[in-house]
């Protein structure tokens, strides 16, 4: 993962893909994404890129129907990453067998665990939904 330095005597915060960086003063500070580090004034201490995901579970850009519900299983792992981005219509998202689920309207992520969620499910609130979803294993046990 590459590694970058605040090397400078003030904070650093930047938000890039809806998440918030800060750097305090000399921090170093590794990521799994690559950063626009000259841009905002960091120093690149380490280039090792992100590593490759082992295991993605679904990505793609689907266009539902409103009343349709999609499960999506997901392999045995520790934890994995969501990111749904609802580009028109409403999709309600459920975490393995549970009753209550998020409603989403617009850009959603989370990171659940396997244990509590071995599965998610989708289900489309209105007619011509369409969403992108993404879902990633971020840890595999052997």
């Amino acid at each position: 993962m590459p590694t970058f330095k605040n090397d400078t005597d003030r904070v650093i915060t930047k938000e890039l893909n809806g998440k918030i960086y800060t750097f305090s003063p000399h921090q170093e500070f590794g990521t799994r994404e690559w950063l626009p580090y000259q841009e905002w004034g960091l120093e690149l201490v380490n280039e090792n890129y992100p590593p490759v995901p082992t295991s993605i579970i679904v990505s793609g850009r689907f266009k539902f129907s409103k009343g349709l519900e999609r499960k999506f299983s997901v392999p045995h792992c520790e934890s994995y990453a969501v990111k749904i981005s609802v580009k028109s219509g409403r999709i309600k998202l459920y975490t393995g067998n549970s009753s209550l689920g998020v409603e989403i309207a617009g850009e959603y992520s989370t990171s659940l665990a396997w244990s509590y969620a071995p599965y998610i499910r989708v289900k489309v609130l209105e007619p011509d939904t369409e969403a992108s979803i993404h879902a990633e294993i971020e840890g595999l046990k052997p």
